[in-house]
């Protein structure tokens, strides 16, 4: 019996111990498989039509037109992280958080909220080429709201 407990505390000590550090190494593991530090790219970027309004984002909320918070929603980047997006036709340029999931259509890499739509003239055309720049990543000390 006491073999027993001891092989369970290792093993939950070795468990914990390894989620604690991947947790930790988040951010460095995401740059070396997917994206190399500070590299931005080119990309098409949508917005969030009426048919999202009032359904749930990534994070647990409900989306609302009336909100005109800035965020976005990315298929890769984790929840939290910090982009740059400037749209290529005009020049505005905007900080966003990661706060929901998507596009999922085929070529649009980006969905913006209402606000963050407005900021950067993409209401009327709908579509824009974006650059979009990783600012940072989520920590896990941090909250993201």
């Amino acid at each position: 019996m006491k073999k027993i407990l001891i092989l369970v505390f290792v093993f939950a000590f070795f468990f914990t111990s390894n989620c604690l550090f991947l947790e930790k190494m988040q951010g460095k593991i995401w740059d070396f498989f997917f994206k190399k530090k500070n590299e931005y790219y080119e990309a098409i970027a949508s917005w969030y039509g009426p048919g999202f309004w009032g359904k749930c984002r990534a994070d647990g909320k409900i989306y609302h037109l009336d909100d005109n918070k800035i965020f976005v929603a990315h298929k890769d980047y984790p929840l939290g992280t910090r982009l740059k997006i400037t749209n290529l036709n005009n020049g505005k340029t905007i900080v966003a958080k990661v706060l929901d999931r998507g596009p999922y259509i085929y070529g649009r890499e980006i969905d913006l909220s209402y606000g963050a739509a407005k900021i950067l003239g993409a209401i009327e055309p709908g579509l824009i080429p974006v650059r979009i720049e990783k600012i940072e990543h989520f920590s896990s000390n941090r909250r993201y709201r």
